[in-house]
């Protein structure tokens, strides 16, 4: 490698946060809620994760799957996202498929729900989670 092209790679690799990818930060967990929750995570670059996703119903399921990142203190964190690959896609039962989890730098817990419309503020997500009826349909996975 050339003496310019090292020097333009070593000045271009903290703009692109490359300082950074030893150091392991992210969320401590995921928090899912619908039929389509995940089975398991693995950490796919610096802001996020690949999922495997299940249908854990034994029926059809259309998904609309979107995601928020929250902070250690419950503030929601940038916007939600929609995961594009579980957009108006339709699951067989039991069926499995990879996808692509994105979050905010500084989040501490992702919540994913297979909705239209909004997810709620961290306070009723935590009343969903402590909710014994809505157990079936609510994954914790720690990341």
């Amino acid at each position: 490698m050339s003496a310019t092209r090292s020097l333009f790679v070593a000045c271009l690799l903290p703009l692109a946060g490359c300082n950074q990818l030893t150091a392991v930060n992210g969320p401590n967990e995921l928090v899912s809620f619908g039929y389509v929750r995940p089975a398991s995570c693995e950490r796919k670059a610096a802001i996020s994760y690949n999922c495997v996703m299940k249908n854990h119903s034994d029926a059809l399921r259309s998904v609309s799957m979107e995601c928020a990142s929250f902070d250690g203190q419950g503030r929601a964190i940038g916007k939600p996202r929609q995961v594009y690959s579980l957009r108006g896609v339709t699951f067989s039962p039991g069926e499995e498929r990879i996808a692509p989890f994105f979050y905010d730098d500084g989040a501490a817990t992702i919540v994913c729900m297979d909705i239209e419309g909004n997810i709620p503020p961290y306070g009723e997500i935590q009343a969903l989670l402590d909710d014994p009826k809505l157990k079936q349909f609510t994954t914790v996975l720690s990341l």
